[in-house]
């Protein structure tokens, strides 16, 4: 490191009195480090600032010196010692690194869950805390409890500083649970038309029993059970009843298809943030009716850490919407991928034992219509109204 500042020439020194010029460095209080001979030539590092002493002594005793310097801290610096940008530059950051140390450069919320960290920081910007706030004008105690009085649904709140980063931590109140009358008197309809393949009843009186013929909206179990002696008593009825049963469903498209696709014009504009500051660095506007648009910045760091300055790249992908006429195999693929995307839907939880499909069409629709043939649960619960004494 003290040669990185002083500056390292590295010396070869040759003639016939090498020994005495040895002397003259050592009495002349000259640091030479790494010295050796070799071929009758000296050779040795000395400072930059010894080596016209050095250059004396080599000429009074008639022996030859080369220097060669090498690539140190100094050696950049006196090169570039007339480019004032340079220092200017250094003065900058010197600046910017002194101002940024005493503000917010940024906010971390910890401990949400439900409530987002815009709400949060939307809340303390009305506190006055926001990026490039002074850090000395934060008073913590009154931005928390403004802050808990500010956002539905904090229990606690918590703010302290660590470095020029403000940590927020919250505790979100605790959602009472909904309250569901789950005992209450009821009786169990079908929801189908169909055959019932399968019973199983845990409570309540079972009205059909496996091979019967339900329309939708029949009893299947009541709730309702009158005893021996006579007595009738309300119960919640619990039932499993598979029932088969067909459920028709239609899917149609047009032969005129609207696609969205890129015409592969872009555009890059970038912006300059400067806390919560956006500055253009594009001149013109945007003239694209239709586009995409993808986001990323890129944050400055001094010395590993992060500044409240950075680059917005934004890049802008035109698109448009054509308009063609589809085949008749492709409608008819785009309808297949329809029904697909129903079962999957709707009847994951339903055994499909069959389908039929049948294909209407005409010079501008086709109709995709669908005939299944199912197996599930047929169970609809329903409370028991009771009048009131």
């Amino acid at each position: 490191m003290r040669d990185q500042l002083h500056g390292c020439i590295r010396i070869s020194v040759k003639g016939r009195e090498l020994y005495s010029f040895i002397n003259r460095l050592h009495s002349g209080r000259i640091r030479c480090t790494r010295q050796y001979c070799r071929n009758d030539v000296f050779h040795g590092l000395v400072r930059r600032r010894d080596l016209p002493e050095v250059r004396r002594i080599a000429e009074a005793m008639g022996l030859s010196v080369s220097a060669v310097e090498y690539e140190t801290m100094s050696a950049k610096l006196l090169r570039r010692r007339k480019r004032f940008g340079i220092a200017a530059g250094a003065a900058a950051v010197l600046a910017a690194c002194v101002y940024f140390s005493g503000a917010v450069i940024t906010i971390e919320v910890q401990g949400n869950e439900r409530i987002s960290d815009s709400v949060i920081l939307s809340a303390l910007a009305d506190t006055g805390i926001r990026r490039g706030t002074r850090l000395s004008s934060i008073d913590y105690i009154t931005a928390e409890n403004m802050l808990m009085m500010n956002v539905e649904g904090l229990a606690w709140a918590g703010m302290h500083r660590s470095g020029s980063r403000i940590v927020v931590e919250v505790t979100e109140m605790t959602e009472q649970p909904e309250m569901i009358r789950k005992r209450m008197p009821c009786n169990i309809f079908a929801t189908h038309d169909a055959r019932i393949v399968d019973v199983l009843v845990r409570d309540g009186m079972l009205m059909r029993c496996i091979g019967s013929e339900v329309k939708k909206g029949d009893l299947l179990v009541s709730g309702i059970i009158t005893g021996e002696t006579g007595r009738t008593s309300l119960r919640h009825s619990m039932a499993d009843i598979t029932g088969e049963y067909t459920e028709n469903v239609s899917f149609s498209g047009s032969f005129e298809a609207s696609d969205t696709v890129y015409t592969g014009r872009e555009k890059h504009i970038r912006s300059l943030r400067l806390f919560d500051l956006t500055i253009p660095l594009f001149s013109g506007k945007n003239d694209f009716a239709d586009f995409s648009a993808d986001t990323t910045e890129r944050p400055l760091y001094i010395f590993g850490h992060q500044l409240p300055v950075g680059i917005i790249d934004k890049s802008i992908r035109e698109r448009t919407v054509n308009t063609r006429q589809l085949s008749d195999s492709e409608l008819y693929q785009r309808l297949i991928d329809k029904m697909y995307l129903y079962e999957k839907n709707f009847l994951s939880d339903t055994t499909i034992i069959g389908r039929q499909t049948d294909i209407v069409s005409d010079d501008e629709h086709m109709e995709l219509r669908v005939n299944y043939c199912l197996r599930g649960s047929i169970c609809e619960s329903r409370e028991i109204m009771m009048k009131q004494p």
